[in-house]
């Protein structure tokens, strides 16, 4: 029809495959042949309509029509999707093109690993796929060592000599091909090892290590050959062989000080922090192995493994025979540990007398022979009343606690002891009262009134200890002490608070209604024995005694050194009287800054701050601006306390200090300036 009408047979080809079933492949060679189309547009075009096979036609049509079967190669992937690589190695058996070169196009172009293209190109096409994996590094980036292993395997090609000049070619590290190779090619790694270290420098510890785990060669016996070749430390291959090969690093460690004269004892004090092995066993081999003194070992293998030093040092005795005493002295020195049970034990091990060790370990370590002595009790027997006694004339230390513990140990009396100790020792026996209270049960508040008739001592602090130890109300207390003794109730509650930290004012206004004490003065001293706020007394005694509050917001300033801007303000909330007028003589009697003063006077008591800060300025000379505002936004609490008394105090600027805190600290920058102004 071609060759009759002109028409195109190619139209004609398609048509012919849908209704006849006829191949239109072989339409689409016949048709180049007949009528010189190009078979190429055509074998895609059938790919398209057909779904035939556009690879088959790529092959016919090179061989029939003579167009490049690469370029349809390449073509056929980007228009059907069909894996070139597959097209280059047949192409090159088919047509004798080079696959090599299609192998790199096809990375460039479709992005297939050209690698597994070389490995295959060796196979069907024999060329040398060394150089393709360096090029391939080269051109794609691929890393060439999984070419040079493979490339073992597929061509039977010296891999050693591939990872030398891989790390000369392409920098990559030697070590993990010469690893792989043993893995792959069953080569000795060990003198691939040694010899990459001679060629590339690389450390052939980490090579020993990674053999072992790789080949299941004895990485021993390469530490130390290592050691002679190389001159790296045995030391750390020992401890990484275990790590890594599970190998014994005891054993390691005694045949390196025999063939590398390292010291042993580093290694066993790093094994037992690698391996997990106890250095103990170690340091007494070391001992027998190298001569090197045990009990240096003990004492460095608690600081460094934390085991006790404790059974080193008896076991020392059984095993150097070096005295266990001094041990358990200079283990107390250097390691911190209890030497008491060293003496305990020390007793049941070589007999020596524990009772010297208690006093002594005293004088050495400082140690309280307390314990030792009511322990002594409880292994030896011997009576523990007479070791307090002389362990307090020895020793110097509190008797107290020995009677104590003698009650609840070897159930004798504590309060008999308590007596005799302040008769025998001179010590309180208000501590024993109280600890009598929470050790036996007996009411302490007995023995305060009756250690007053007997000692002499003050039963005022005993009030409040009892309050602290055994929760009796130290009020109470307070009061009856003063009737029955004649002390003072005020001092009371002012210790009370700072011991029990019962509120002092309650106190101060309870005196007052019971004694007739003035509660003002309380009320101050209160404040510099207890830290707390007079303010609140003095407002609170305006009500109760009916004093006037404004003198002991004066007075509390001069006295206490609290701010009476406080005071000035809560007096106008709660008796009414004129918080500006307070603003303005606080400045002129307690040199206070009545600029804050008229910023918070205006928040507390509606009074215009205006004014104030006007009239501020031409009183004071202050600027009215910037201190208010700043301190607001940016701590959020009110920066009046801290401000001034942090400036009066430290020197330093208040604002940036009272907002540095709180920005820093997230703490109220108001306790800090009122700790910083008590300092």
């Amino acid at each position: 029809m071609h060759s009759v009408t002109g028409e195109s047979a190619l139209i004609h080809a398609m048509p012919l495959h849908s209704v006849t079933g006829e191949s239109a492949l072989i339409h689409a060679v016949l048709l180049h042949s007949v009528t010189g189309e190009s078979a190429l547009i055509h074998a895609l075009r059938l790919h398209s309509v057909t779904g035939e096979s556009a690879l088959i036609h790529a092959m016919p049509l090179h061989s029939v029509t003579g167009e490049p079967a690469l370029i349809h190669a390449l073509r056929l992937h980007s228009v059907t999707g069909e894996s070139a690589l597959i097209h280059a190695v047949l192409l090159h058996s088919l047509i004798g093109e080079s696959a090599l070169i299609p192998a790199l196009l096809l990375h460039s172009v479709t992005g297939e690993p050209a690698l597994i293209h070389a490995l295959r190109l060796h196979s069907v096409t024999g060329e040398s796929a060394l150089i393709h994996a360096l090029r391939l590094h080269s051109v794609t980036d691929e890393s060439a060592l999984i070419p040079a292993m493979l490339l073992h395997s597929v061509t039977g090609e010296s891999a050693l000599i591939h990872a030398l000049r891989l790390h000369s070619v392409t920098g990559e590290s030697a070590l993990i091909h010469v690893l792989r190779l043993h893995s792959v090619t069953g080569e000795p790694a060990l003198i691939h090892a040694l010899l990459m270290h001679s060629v590339t420098g690389e450390s052939a510890l980490i090579h020993a290590l990674r053999l072992h785990s790789v080949t299941g060669e004895s990485a021993l016996i390469h530490a130390l050959r290592l050691h002679s070749v190389t001159g790296e430390s045995a030391l750390i291959h020992v401890l990484r062989l275990h790590s890594v090969t599970g190998e014994p690093a005891l054993i390691h460690a005694l045949l390196m000080h025999s063939v590398t004269g390292e010291s042993a004892l580093i290694p066993a004090l790093r094994l037992h922090s690698v391996t997990g092995e106890s250095a103990l066993i170690p340091a007494l081999r070391l001992h027998s192995v190298t001569g090197e003194p045990a009990l240096i070992h003990a004492l460095r293998l608690h600081s460094v493994t934390g085991e006790s030093a404790l059974i080193h040092a008896l076991r020392l005795h059984s095993v150097t025979g070096e005295s266990a005493l001094i041990p358990a002295m200079l283990l107390h020195s250097v390691t911190g540990e209890s030497a008491l049970i060293h003496s305990l034990r020390l007793h049941s091990v070589t007999g020596e007398s524990a009772l010297i060790h208690v006093l002594r370990l005293h004088s050495v370590t400082g140690e309280p022979a307390l314990i030792h002595v009511l322990r002594l009790h409880s292994v030896t027997g011997e009576p523990a009343l007479i070791h307090a006694l002389l362990m307090h004339t020895v020793t110097g230390e509190s008797a107290l606690i020995p009677a104590l513990r003698l009650h609840s140990v070897t159930g004798e009396s504590a309060l008999i002891p308590a007596l005799r100790l302040h008769s025998v020792t001179g010590e309180s026996a208000l501590i024993p009262a109280l600890r009598l209270h929470s050790v036996t049960g007996e009411s302490a508040l007995i023995h305060a009134l009756l250690m007053h008739s007997v000692t002499g001592e003050s039963a005022l602090i005993l009030a409040m200890l009892l309050h602290s130890v055994t929760g009796e109300s130290a009020l109470i207390p307070a009061l009856l002490l003063h009737s029955v003794t004649g002390e003072s109730a005020l001092i009371h509650a002012m210790l009370l608070h700072s011991v029990t930290g019962e509120p002092a004012l309650i106190h101060a206004l309870r005196l007052h209604s019971v004694t007739g004490e003035s509660a003002l003065i309380p009320a101050l001293r209160m404040h510099s024995v207890t830290g707390e706020s007079a303010l609140i007394p003095a407002l609170r005694m305006h009500f109760v005694t009916g004093e006037s509050a404004l003198i002991p917001a004066m007075l509390l300033h001069s006295v206490t050194g609290e701010s009476a801007l406080i005071p000035a303000m809560l007096l106008h909330s709660v008796t009414g009287e004129s918080a500006l007028i307070p603003a303005m003589l606080l400045h002129s009697v307690t040199g206070e800054s009545a600029l804050i003063h008229a910023m918070l006077l205006h928040s507390v008591t509606d009074e215009p701050a205006l004014i104030h800060a006007l009239r501020l300025h031409s009183v004071t000379g202050e600027s009215a601006l910037l201190p208010a505002l700043r301190m607001h936004s940016v701590t959020g609490e009110s920066a009046l306390i801290p401000a001034p008394r942090m400036h009066s105090v430290t020197g330093e600027s208040a604002l940036i200090t009272a907002m540095l805190l709180h920005s820093g600290t997230g703490e109220s920058a108001l306790i800090h300036a009122l700790l910083l102004h008590s300092v």
